[in-house]
């Protein structure tokens, strides 16, 4: 047995008191109560409970879907049944054909459209003399009385936008929206596609700024379908763009003819992968600003992702833009667009976007649990500051707090007993 000087029984003794007014100071705070006496040690809650452990498996989820995502639109795996359209600005498609041997030529003689009402064009830095007044908006959905005013704007232009907001806020299914062009303002009023879903405006302040006017009359998507060469073929109309063929989703984008068939363009498929991972970034960083509340290894993390892989101007160039609120945008036409008129350094420009979102996804998988339930410290190191958030009642930091002193002292007893209450 090693000796123990009277000096060192004499430190470990202090040691030991000082341990015990520490553990009675944190016992107090805890319970609220007398500081006089020590109460019966409680087992301790560790960190990790329930709500961190859902929280730890949801992250872990979201990095792997990113990864993912990432990875298979980086490793594509040529699908013989995939469908594709020969010519994009007529329709898109989505899907897979039950047969390589089916194909569909798709005539498109007109794409639906809503009905657009457009005021009078003012100019964009004049001023309007207050108007105030109705705009009574007539749809299949009901009738919508909306009063507006146009106190306190400075220009048209905020004039006209203060007025679409009140539109937009009474959910007529008629879309307001102000289109500045030229150093000129209008007001336009959109309906939602079909005949069916024509409106009608009245009003004093819409017969006013001029909104009684029809600027484009809602209609149906016209279009044919001829399937294996003549096998079937049929008329169709339909009130919105987005049709099914079979088990296929065909987007009509304009007017002309192009085959549906397996295979061929590539591109398609790219830009469909391209969408899952930007859908899949997008959602990550939108559970992460919920979850940040000051976690470490989260905060770590949204500030990887919002570090772009590549430059802006690269990704804009290949349809993908960053939003206001760091979230991506991505644009389909333009990134099909971009891959046939520049197919090589568009693919390069994918591809450091791609291994940028798998870097940022295999970061967050390698993120410790301690970091991502810990909270960033604060200047206030105190135990009041300490027990305010939890801090000190989780079991490992405080075994750590209490077991750096020596063999000898008071605390490594402490730290053994919250040690057995983890396993009881």
């Amino acid at each position: 047995m090693l000796p123990i000087s009277s000096s060192s029984l004499t430190n470990t003794i202090l040691s030991g008191y000082n341990q015990i007014n520490q553990i009675k100071y944190l016992n107090a705070m805890s319970n609220k109560g007398s500081i006089g006496s020590v109460a019966p040690v409680k087992p301790v809650t560790s960190t990790l409970n329930q709500e961190n452990t859902s929280f730890i498996k949801e992250f872990e989820s979201k990095m792997t879907d990113m990864l993912k995502t990432a990875e298979a639109a980086l490793n594509p795996k040529d699908d013989k049944y995939s469908a594709s359209s020969s010519k994009e600005s007529v329709a898109q498609v989505s899907g897979k054909l039950t047969s390589t041997s089916d194909n569909y030529e798709l005539t498109v003689q007109q794409t639906a459209a809503g009905q657009v009402n457009r005021s009078n064009a003012l100019k964009s830095d004049g001023e309007l003399p207050t108007i105030s007044g109705s705009i009574n908006i007539k749809t299949s959905k009901g009738n919508f009385d909306i009063r507006v005013n146009s106190a306190g704007t400075r220009t048209n232009e905020e004039a006209l936008k203060k007025i679409a907001e009140k539109i937009n806020s009474a959910n007529s299914e008629v879309t307001a929206s102000v289109v500045t062009k030229d150093g000129k303002s209008t007001l336009e009023l959109t309906g939602q596609t079909g005949t069916e879903n024509a409106f009608t405006v009245s009003g004093t302040a819409a017969e006013r700024l001029g909104l009684t006017n029809v600027a484009q009359e809602s209609r149906d998507a016209i279009f044919t379908i001829n399937k294996n060469n003549g096998e079937e073929v049929e008329d169709f109309t339909s009130t919105t763009n987005t049709i099914a063929v079979d088990d296929i989703e065909v987007n009509l984008k304009g007017e002309g003819t192009t085959t549906i068939e397996a295979g061929g363009n590539n591109n398609s498929t790219m830009a469909d992968a391209m969408k899952k991972v930007v859908d899949s970034f997008n959602k990550t960083l939108a559970f992460l600003d919920k979850n940040a509340d000051n976690r470490m290894g989260v905060l770590q993390q949204m500030k990887r992702m919002l570090t772009l892989p590549t430059s802006e101007r690269s990704m804009e160039s290949i349809g993908i833009s960053v939003n206001k609120d760091g979230t991506l945008s991505f644009d389909r036409e333009e990134f099909i667009k971009a891959m046939n008129e520049n197919p090589i350094s568009s693919k390069t420009t994918a591809t450091n976007f791609l291994e940028g979102v798998k870097q940022d996804a295999r970061a967050g998988m390698n993120t410790s649990s301690k970091d991502l339930v810990g909270k960033t410290s604060s200047s206030n190191t105190g135990f009041q500051n300490v027990l305010s958030n939890n801090y000190q009642m989780d079991s490992i930091k405080m075994m750590n707090t209490y077991n750096r002193t020596g063999v000898y002292n008071l605390s490594n007893y402490y730290a053994v007993g919250m040690f057995m209450n983890m396993f009881i």
